[in-house]
């Protein structure tokens, strides 16, 4: 079982070519990439995002690629078009407040506004393989960390699926006295049908018997049972379990919710606000999980 959180980088220096990959991951249900890659490497983003289907099933992954070669000095060049705009804009604004203008070039060429960087001569089939191994040494960093983090959420999610089961425990001694207690009083609802007509007491005793069959959680407990048993056997998956869990999450919360409504004694409708309470601590949880 692994997290959806992580981060992993490598560095891949080769022929002067230095490469070097970042990338972080957060939660989030599906999964959605954002690579940033120099400028002129767009030709390389694909690969990268199959790099990272088949590494991630979920998560927000961002990447992040650098690039920079042996001795190499950005150039840059100057944006006349910028450079004699923001002059005439400047010596406007000096002439309006009676400011003294610009008068030397040096004073115009220490803003940053009229530099422009020019992109340096990429070879995109040189740098694919370097990226490509860049990335994939990344991945298997961020896998390793999404992994030891899954192992403290398992054991996390341990304690808290024991805790439910725990309370459906407490709840099983409580139904033969509950069940007892509501034919009780389903007897004294009898009381006095020999005075209606066979019609409405066939009615009323439908209605009594349908009542009966609607206030035993017994079909609840059994069900809660077998969610947590699912749920614990989905720990120990090797496959992505995230989506999984959350939908026996839902299960539980349900079961849980209709127990908690049909409970016909205070002490099983106080234990089904307490599993309703763990359940959602287990859903927080999930929502971290591949």
């Amino acid at each position: 079982m692994k997290s959806m959180t992580g981060f992993g980088q490598a560095l891949v220096d080769r022929e002067g070519l230095r490469v070097q990959v970042e990338i972080s991951s957060v939660n989030r249900k599906n999964l959605d990439s954002q690579i940033s890659l120099p400028k002129g490497l767009s030709a390389l983003e694909s690969g990268c995002q199959s790099l990272i289907a088949r590494t991630c099933s979920r998560g927000r992954i961002q990447v992040r690629v650098l690039m920079d070669r042996a001795g190499a000095t950005s150039a840059w060049e100057l944006n006349r078009d910028q450079a004699e705009a923001l002059l005439e804009q400047a010596n406007r604004f000096a002439q309006a407040h009676h400011l003294k203008p610009i008068e030397a070039v040096s004073e115009l060429l220490r803003l940053p506004q009229v530099w422009s960087e020019m992109e340096p001569n990429t070879d995109t089939e040189q740098l694919r393989p370097l990226v490509e191994e860049a990335m994939s040494g990344a991945l298997k960093e961020l896998v390793k960390m999404r992994e030891q983090e899954g192992a403290h959420l398992r054991q996390v999610l341990e304690g808290l699926l024991e805790e439910c089961r725990g309370i459906v425990e407490e709840l099983i001694p409580l139904l033969p006295a509950a069940r007892e207690e509501l034919g009780t009083k389903l007897k004294r609802s009898v009381v006095g049908l020999g005075e209606l007509s066979s019609e409405m007491q066939s009615r009323v005793l439908q209605e009594i018997a349908l009542y009966g069959e609607k206030a035993d959680v017994q079909e609840e407990v059994d069900r809660l049972q077998g969610h947590c048993e699912r749920m614990r056997e989905k720990l120990d998956d090797s496959e992505p379990v995230g989506r999984a869990l959350d939908f026996l999450c839902q299960e539980l919360s349900r079961e849980w919710n209709t127990l908690s409504v049909k409970a016909s004694r205070a002490d099983i409708n106080q234990l089904g606000l307490r599993g309703k309470e763990v359940v959602e601590k287990i859903r927080e949880q999930v929502q971290n999980v591949e």
